[in-house]
This record gives structure tokens, sequence and C-alpha cells, in this order.
């Protein structure tokens, strides 16, 4: 076997522990289910909860989105962004969270502010609503803030709100940005959060307050910001400012709370 080969499988399985380990008292184990959409594609979510949650978040990582987990739950690729590496810090808030593999498991560049996007999305939401019952809210990181604008442009009142995370709003590889999602259409509240520290090209946390301006029907809206430097890898990656590197558990918290305080 190819050590590369070797290399994933075991971060995959050091992933799936770890993220058992960090599960909270109470918490259910991974469940994954399949979803056949409309044209037949599949595509597949992976849910868990801690005990009485208060809400789900669905995560939308960023990058080309070929998020990949096995039955059990761990993370084959893409274990390592930002929304997927904290799913036990979200949990230990109280959130159920769920995340979603791409129809037929194809790259989502240039794919995310589509109107077929968002109703894999729509199909993701219903089933969850179905499961448990309770509010669903998108949370998008990086290209995954355009998936849960277009999302949420479309499916209305079926989502709870969204969170945005080093929102793409300048070009990059995947010719598409947050504004081509219709966020003048976004009803529901929003919370953008920049990162004052951010170095990517595409992610500029300038550009929050254009975010908010084109927010223009939500009801609800804000923007916080955070700061860090701490990099270890690429500036768009996720060992960096854009990904929240270092300050992971604070950022999750400050969300979290606005959350919490948006739903009452």
């Amino acid at each position: 076997m190819k050590k590369g080969r070797v290399n994933r499988l075991i971060g995959a399985a050091a992933g799936l522990m770890t993220l058992i380990a960090m599960l909270p008292a109470g918490a259910a184990e991974p469940v994954v289910t399949e979803l056949t959409l409309e044209d037949g594609d599949m595509q597949r979510l992976l849910y868990t909860a801690p005990e009485k949650p208060r809400a789900i978040l669905l995560m939308l990582p960023g990058g080309n989105g070929m998020v990949e987990f096995g039955p059990d739950g761990g993370f084959r690729r893409m274990g390592d962004a930002l929304l997927l590496r904290t799913l036990p810090l979200w949990q230990a808030r109280g959130f159920a969270v769920a995340v979603l593999t791409p129809p037929n498991g194809m790259s989502l560049l240039g794919y995310r502010h589509t109107t077929g996007y968002a109703a894999a999305i729509g199909r993701a939401v219903d089933d969850l609503k179905g499961r448990a019952g309770l509010p669903v809210w998108l949370v998008g990181s990086s290209q995954g803030a355009i998936a849960a604008v277009g999302a949420a442009a479309r499916l209305g009142a079926k989502v709870a709100g969204i969170v945005v995370m080093s929102s793409v709003t300048g070009r990059s590889g995947a010719g598409e940005t947050l504004f081509d999602s219709e966020p003048d259409r976004v009803a529901v509240p929003v919370l953008i959060v920049a990162n004052k520290g951010d170095t990517c090209p595409a992610s500029p946390p300038g550009d929050a307050a254009k975010i908010a301006e084109a927010l223009s029907q939500a009801s609800r809206k804000e923007i916080l910001y955070v700061e860090s430097t701490t990099i270890k890898g690429q500036p768009c990656g996720g060992e960096a400012p854009h990904g929240y590197f270092g300050i992971e558990q604070e950022t999750v918290g400050r969300v979290a709370e606005w959350i919490a305080a948006a739903q009452q």
C-alpha cells in the first residue's frame, strides 16, 4: 500500500477517534444516511447530536467541497476543514451538527450559487427537520458561505438562519462569489464572521460590510470580527487566520452565543 494511502487511512481513523472522544456526555454516535435527489443523484448526510440539542447546524465547508466520510462517520477527506475539525466544539455548546457530501461526490467549485445546489441542501434540511424537529441553521465557511447564502435565498423559512465565515467575495478559481448567490433574497437572520488577520485574497475581511449591505432583506444581521495571525499553511487554508487557526474555541463560542440569542 502506498505511503500516501496509509497516511490518509491513519488520519481518517484518528479523526473518528477524536470526534468520538470529544463528544459531550450523552451525545449520540454519528448516523449516516443516504439521500436521493430529484434528478437521481445521491448525497450522504452525517448527523450527530448531544443530549437535548437546541438546534441543528448544517456545516458547509469550503474548498472543492468534496467531503467524504465512512459509514461510521469518520472523515476520509476534508476532515481538517474548519467546520469539520470543530464539530465537537459545536456539540459541546448544545448543537446537533450535520455534514453533507456533494451530489455523487462531485466538486462544488462553481456550483454552490446555483438553484440545483440549493435544492440539494434543501433535501438535507427536510431530512434533518423530520428527524429531530429542531431549527436548522446553515453554517458556511470560505467557499461554503456561497452555498449558505444561495440556499437561504431559495429555501426561505425552511432554515432558521445562516452564519457565513471568511466568505469568498473576491474572484477565485471557482468563478463564483457570495454575491452571485442572490443575497438580497435572504430574509432570515445572518451572522457575518470575519477574521481581521485573514490574508486570503478571495476573502478580504474588509468586505464584511459589503456583505451586510447586500443582505438587504435579512431579518437580522450582524458582523462579528475576530483577529488572529497564526499561520502554518497557505493563506486560504485551514491552518491560517482564514480558517480561524488557533482561535477555534473563542470563535465557536461567540458564534454559538449569537445563534442562541437569535433564537430567543
